[in-house]
Parts: structure tokens; C-alpha cells; sequence
């Protein structure tokens, strides 16, 4: 039975490079006439990788490594393969006494960089249920001489595979690195291959993703640009084949801990799909059909996804005769107020009214749910059953033709007035958009300004702050002293009225921002979102609505 090098190293795939070449950019690989188990000697330092016989525990501790000199690794050469022989003449292992070690210095190894590395000893040629020796993996500080990490059986693949060794680390920068082969039982020797791979080569397949995902990644993360980045990049075809959709979505699922929480969202949302993604709307009055990504999805296919989550360019469809425009101003103008909420020609005083009520109670809340992307977009944060969801949102509203505002204000009047003051609009727009992917609990899950049109203050509440809420009516199930302490918290606290009483309006909403006992009226101020109109009552009066108050809050 002979061999060949992809059984001997059946644990790990084999680049093409090295499968179909003796000799690779100065590595030597098994010859195809050689016998089994045969490997060719010497190695040689090459590709940035240099074995270091020499090395021992003084020369380790001193800070220099004998005469190795390596040359540095470029992310070009992964993965990267080294051949070599654990011999009786190697030095000893001052770690493992009794044993042999070959060490091999690793250069140019980038900080935050995921390696991945297996020692594979090759099958004894006598017997090919045996390895000819029981290999053993450690990763030692090339500074200070420290064992950092070590691997003895893998465990995985079936006998006697999973006796070979595999350990994963993360470059820190400024730590030099060896790598040092040696045996797990007092005296082995034989031949091994060693393989390095970083998570990107190991895991993805497109050599144009690999090479463009490791290279943002090179700072420690993934951010929304390079997210961005590394979608477009797969149009260069045109279309989406099957192996970059695949490389996406393990990218996804295996990096998260590189991404900010509302990039992962996003980038989820885009290659695994969200219930929104059937429709495109992008402002206009029809929904057209649009549908998650697949394999061989075209590249406008793909940039409405992206422009649908990290873009904003997927508007909702608004009221016919108004137009978009982009409106200039900030964000915020001095702060947070109550005061900045009005509501417009939608009937989404609900969400208003909690947006008005944590403007009061919890204004932190409204600055955090924000994302400035730098780029005349925001990523707004809303919360589904206290999970944090994210949609982006651009600068562009409808307008009448006289240039004002349709819906919730933004403070300063004309679209193009410098004075105003976006969070309102953001807010409600974000809403609206989010509505199509169908947790909100809207009659009209559609992404547009009358999806959004009645709802509930609970859910509004718990929406935008992840808390959560209760509910109960003011005239049978809370005391009056419950309240007051209600209004004195921080708590968000809505009311939802079904009477025209006292100045109220009926089928409204209005936060309960605030208590007077001082001028002996002892009156609740029921905030109105139209931002007039407002309202005070007192207890007696409250007690007077019969049933007709539905009083919300949420629990902290």
C-alpha cells in the first residue's frame, strides 16, 4: 500500500500550490516517487519560518536565537507548510526532559492575527496503523523562554491521526514567537509536517475575500466600512457565487467577536437573510420585490441589501404629493429636551409619546440610541423583547413643497435650515423602516410612515429602551401615592386616554412627565406629543375617568 501525502496529512487540507509542486517558494515537499513516509532533508529556513536547532534555554532567556535568520511572513505565503525530522542529535528539551526538540522562530506575524497550527508526525512505513512518534506542539515566548500554550493529542480524525497536535493563537503585538516540535513520550523521533494557517485561510474559501477580510481585520476588528468593503467585493463577478456566499455568512457567524454588536446585526441581516428583505422600497409608493441573498444573486441585488441596512436608502414610503430631501442640521441642538418632540401627519403618538417620556426620565437612553456613521447616515438601536436590533437611517425626509416637514419635527422649519435638530425625525424613521421586518407588532408590517400608525405605549416603551413594562388603569388599580413615586423615578410613564375630558384627547397618548403638590392643585402633567395641548389633572379627576386611563411604565 503506498501513501500519499494528502493520507499522511489527512487531518488538514493541502494547498494546491504545495500538492502540485516539489519545490514551493523555497520549501521542500515530499517527491512523489519518494517511499512512504519518506521525506527530503534538509529544511530549509524559508517563507519566514526558520528552524533553529541551535536555540537553548540560555540563548532563549538572553533574548537571541543562534544564527536563525528568518525572513518575515507575508499573509501571500498561508497557508505554509514545513517539512522536517525529529532527531536523537537535536538538542534536548529543557521543558520535557528527555525529549528532542526542533524550535522554529515565526516573523512577521501580525498583532490581532488568528494562527492556527497542526503538527501532523508522519506514519510509521512498518506499520500504517502507527505515527513514528506521538507528536507534542508547544508555543513558547521567544523573549523570556515561557511555554505560552501546548497541544499534545488533537483528538480529532480517527487513529492514530488523533494523536497529532493542533493549538490556535492570537498574535499580541510585541511578543516573538517559537514554535517548538518535540514529542509527547521520552525519545521520539521521526518525520513531521508542520502547518500554519491563519483563521482567514483556514476558514474561507474566495481568495479575494480572505485576502481583503484579513487585511481589515489587521486592527483588531471588523468595522462597518470594512464590512461594507468586504460585500462589495464580492460583485466582482457580477453576481454572487455559491463559495462567496458561504465565505460570508461563516465570516459573519465566526467574527463576531471582531464586530461591534450593530455591524454583526447588519451583516447578519444581509447574508441570513431578515423578513424585510422581500421588499424595496427605497421611498417610493410600491414595494418592489427584492428577497434575501442566495447564490448567484446579482450585484444590485446585493448593493440594495447593503443600502437597505448599513445605508439608509431604503425609505419609508410616505404620504402621495411629498417629496425626500436631504435636511441639514444635528443631531442634537443643547441637548435632549421634551421639547423637541412634536409629532406630525403620522399617528404614531404611541412611540412619540416614549420617545417625549425618556427625553425626561432617561435622556442617556435617546444619546445611546444613535450611531453617528460619519457619512450622513445613523444606525439606530431598538430593542425586540430586549434584544438589541439595528436599522440605518439617512438624512432624507418627505417634504411639502413649501420645504417643511411631513412628519415628526426636526426643530429648525425648512429642510434646509442649519439650526435644525434630527433625533425625532431619526427616531420615527427608524421605526418605520424596522416595522418590515415584522416584530413591532404593527397591523401593517410595511416599511412605510402608515405602518406605524396606532400601537400600544408598552410596547413603544420596552421598544426603544429594552426594558421591561406593565400596565394598569388608573381608577381601579393603583393608588395615588403609586403614581406620584411613579412620576418621581426614572421610569418611562405613558398614558393611553380614551376620554375628552379635562382637556384630554381621546384615542391619544401622552407621557406622564411630572407632579405639582407646591401650588396646592397637586395636578399630573400629561405631556402631549403634538408638543402642545398639554394637559393637567388631579387625582380626583383621574379617579373621575372611569376606566378611561390606561396608565404604562416600564419596571426600571
Amino acid at each position: 500500500m503506498f501513501l500519499t501525502s494528502e493520507k499522511l496529512e489527512s487531518n488538514y487540507r493541502i494547498s494546491p500550490d504545495f500538492a502540485n509542486s516539489s519545490s514551493v517558494g523555497g520549501l521542500l515537499s515530499e517527491a512523489p516517487e519518494g517511499n512512504p513516509g519518506e521525506i527530503r532533508d534538509p529544511l530549509q529556513p524559508s517563507m519566514g519560518i526558520s528552524r533553529s536547532s541551535s536555540v537553548d534555554a540560555a540563548s532563549i532567556a538572553s533574548g537571541t536565537l543562534g544564527s536563525a535568520a528568518p525572513t518575515n511572513l507575508t499573509p501571500d505565503t498561508w497557508p505554509f507548510l514545513v517539512r522536517g525530522k525529529l532527531e536523537s542529535t537535536d538538542p534536548s528539551n529543557p521543558t520535557r526532559p528527555g525529549c528532542f526538540r526542533d524550535d522554529y522562530l515565526l516573523r512577521g506575524l501580525l498583532p490581532n492575527q488568528e494562527v492556527t497550527v497542526n503538527l501532523n508526525a508522519h506514519v510509521d512505513p512498518a506499520d500504517f496503523t502507527r505515527l513514528q512518534f506521538d507528536p507534542y506542539l508547544q508555543l513558547v515566548n521567544a523573549d523570556s523562554g515561557q511555554v505560552i500554550t501546548y497541544n499534545d493529542d488533537s483528538g480529532s480524525g480517527s487513529s492514530p491521526f488523533h494523536l497529532n497536535s493542533k493549538l490556535t493563537f492570537t498574535v499580541q503585538e510585541g511578543t516573538n514567537y517559537i514554535l517548538r516540535v518535540t514529542s509527547s513520550g521520552q525519545g521520539g523521533t521521526g518525520n513531521y509536517t508542520l502547518r500554519l494557517v491563519d483563521w482567514y485561510g483556514e476558514h474561507l474559501s474566495d481568495g479575494g475575500i480572505v485576502n481583503l477580510a484579513r487585511d481589515l481585520a489587521r486592527d483588531g476588528q471588523l468595522s462597518r466600512n470594512d464590512a461594507i468593503a468586504i460585500f462589495r467585493n464580492t460583485k466582482d463577478g457580477g453576481v454572487v457565487d455559491a463559495t462567496e456566499l458561504t465565505d460570508l455568512r461563516t465570516l459573519v457567524s465566526d467574527r463576531r467577536s471582531l464586530m461591534p454588536d450593530y455591524v454583526h446585526n447588519l451583516s447578519d441581516k444581509i447574508v441570513n437573510g431578515n423578513l424585510a428583505n422581500q421588499w424595496y422600497t427605497g421611498g417610493g409608493q410600491t414595494h418592489e420585490p427584492l428577497g434575501n441573498l442566495y447564490a448567484g444573486s446579482s450585484a444590485d441585488h446585493l448593493e440594495k441589501l447593503i443600502g437597505k441596512w448599513f445605508l439608509g436608502t431604503d425609505r419609508p414610503a410616505a404620504d402621495s404629493g411629498t417629496t425626500y430631501q436631504f435636511v441639514n442640521g444635528s443631531l442634537f441642538q443643547n441637548g435632549i429636551s421634551i421639547d423637541d418632540v412634536a409629532q406630525g401627519a403620522c399617528g404614531d403618538c404611541y412611540y412619540l409619546a416614549a420617545l417625549a417620556a425618556a427625553a425626561v426620565d432617561k435622556p442617556p437612553l435617546i444619546q445611546n440610541m444613535f450611531i453617528d456613521n460619519g457619512d450622513n447616515t445613523y444606525t439606530v438601536r431598538l430593542y425586540n423583547n430586549g434584544v438589541a436590533d439595528y436599522v440605518t437611517v439617512d438624512r432624507y425626509f418627505p417634504t411639502y413643497s413649501s420645504g417643511d416637514r411631513v412628519y415628526a419635527s426636526w426643530g429648525g422649519g425648512s429642510y434646509n435650515e442649519s439650526d435644525n435638530e434630527l433625533w425625532v425625525a431619526l427616531a420615527e424613521k427608524a421605526y418605520a423602516q424596522i416595522n418590515e421586518s415584522g416584530w413591532l407588532g404593527r397591523w401593517d408590517s410595511t416599511n412605510s410612515y402608515s405602518g406605524i400608525s396606532l400601537g400600544y405605549e408598552w410596547q413603544a416603551m420596552a421598544q426603544i429602551s429594552g426594558l421591561t413594562t406593565t400596565t394598569r388603569w388608573s381608577t381601579n388599580d393603583m393608588t395615588q401615592q403609586e403614581l406620584i413615586d411613579l412620576v418621581n423615578s426614572d421610569r418611562l410613564l405613558e398614558a393611553g386616554v380614551f376620554t375628552n375630558n379635562y382637556g384630554l384627547v381621546s384615542g391619544h397618548a401622552y407621557a406622564i412627565t411630572s407632579y405639582n403638590p407646591s401650588n396646592g392643585t397637586f395636578q399630573f402633567r400629561f405631556h402631549n406629543p403634538w408638543g402642545f395641548y398639554h394637559a393637567d389633572l388631579t387625582w380626583e379627576q383621574l379617579m373621575n375617568t372611569a376606566g378611561s386611563i390606561r396608565i404604562s411604565w416600564t419596571l426600571s
